[in-house]
């Protein structure tokens, strides 16, 4: 038997990923490579500089998370589904206005701590 090398350890011994959490972690992949596509459309069309820098340091952010969430699943031995091909047009005319992209950002934040808090409550259980 396979022993594993990437488990939780919220409390007690380590042990493999269930299938709960297996599938919680494919959400947030998911969402933050969704969110990463959003986010660059948003950062071209931003007409404050300020705002730009927001977007894309929220896209690295957004990176850093697909990198951790995919190291997980690798070393435990789950096969990656093939990610989005959808890119970005290269569009600068802003759909919305800076507030209302800076909204929407902050809305789907809020949905992304909420599923991590989800992860982390199952995955004690």
């Amino acid at each position: 038997m396979l022993k594993q090398e990437w488990s939780f350890k919220l409390s007690g011994d380590k042990r493999p990923l269930n299938d709960l959490e297996v599938g919680i972690i494919h959400h947030n992949l998911e969402a933050n490579n969704i969110g990463i596509q959003l986010i660059m459309g948003f950062a071209q069309c931003a007409q404050n500089k300020e705002v730009r820098k927001y977007f894309l340091k929220g896209k690295e952010l957004a990176k850093k998370q697909v990198k951790i969430m995919e190291e997980i699943l690798l070393k435990s031995d789950v096969q990656l589904s093939s990610t989005s091909s959808a890119t970005v047009i290269t569009s600068t005319v802003p759909p919305f206005s800076d507030k209302l992209m800076m909204h929407c950002i902050y809305i789907l934040n809020r949905f992304g701590i909420v599923g991590a808090g989800t992860g982390a409550f199952f995955s004690w259980i």
